[in-house]
């Protein structure tokens, strides 16, 4: 491999050729003359950088959309993956902003639709992602468990900053970030109303008078709420002061 001796400008500008051709566009003479020597040639060494470019996009969206990847199988994930990257490029310094636009990309393909099976995978792929990516609750706020009961109906309730709904096809499915890490389920209609009157941070005596909540047993409802904020999809808030 030859040495690189070039003025600043022209390293830079030889730097954005190199640059595009490892996403996709054909590698100048420039670049060729750079990588030649014995052996492969310039244009299959070049092809080594490119290869394991695309690889490394490729699998970091594998990662973030498992079920995806799942439903199509390796060749027509790979394929999706190289045109979505061909419309939707690498622009930022982390791969967690990779796949962002993954759901547009989607919902623009004809044969697809808001209620398509893998719209809806990757529809809770990104809502997983998101509660992966999710901060963590103000610990100043947050009541320790032991302290719960303590609290009474002053306690506030909040759903945890992690969790994520999405509803596609007549389903509604709950992700969050758990003491044990990431979960799903599948959400019923009274839960969802539940959440919904929830709100944020709500004393637990106001949300014994919304009608959301009044189809509920109160020894089951009390059983959901602390279930949910031991596995961390509710916190328990101390009173407001």
């Amino acid at each position: 491999m030859k040495p690189l001796n070039k003025p600043p400008r022209a390293l830079a500008a030889w730097q954005r050729r190199f640059k595009a051709a490892i996403k996709g566009q054909a590698a100048g003479a420039d670049e060729l003359d750079l990588l030649a020597g014995p052996g492969p040639s310039a244009n299959e060494r070049f092809g080594v950088y490119r290869d394991a470019y695309f690889a490394r996009l490729r699998d970091s969206l594998m990662e973030d959309f498992p079920r995806l990847y799942e439903a199509v199988g390796p060749k027509a994930f790979a394929s999706f993956a190289r045109d979505y990257l061909s419309l939707y490029p690498s622009r930022s310094e982390t791969l967690f902003d990779l796949g962002n636009q993954v759901l547009a990309y989607l919902g623009d393909r004809p044969e697809l639709d808001e209620n398509s099976r893998l719209f809806a995978l990757a529809l809770r792929d990104t809502a997983e992602l998101r509660s992966f990516l999710a901060p963590d609750p103000d610990l100043e706020e947050v009541a320790a468990l032991d302290d719960v009961a303590t609290f009474g109906d002053a306690m506030r309730l909040a759903p945890h900053p992690s969790v994520r709904i999405v509803g596609v096809g007549g389903v509604t499915w709950l992700s969050w970030r758990g003491p044990d890490g990431l979960g799903e389920f599948e959400l019923t209609s009274p839960q969802t109303r539940l959440l919904d009157a929830i709100g944020e941070a709500r004393p637990l005596s106001q949300l014994g008078l919304d009608p959301r909540v009044s189809s509920w047993d109160e020894n089951e409802l009390q059983a959901l709420i602390a279930g949910w904020i031991e596995e961390g999809i509710l916190c328990a808030l101390k009173p407001a002061v």
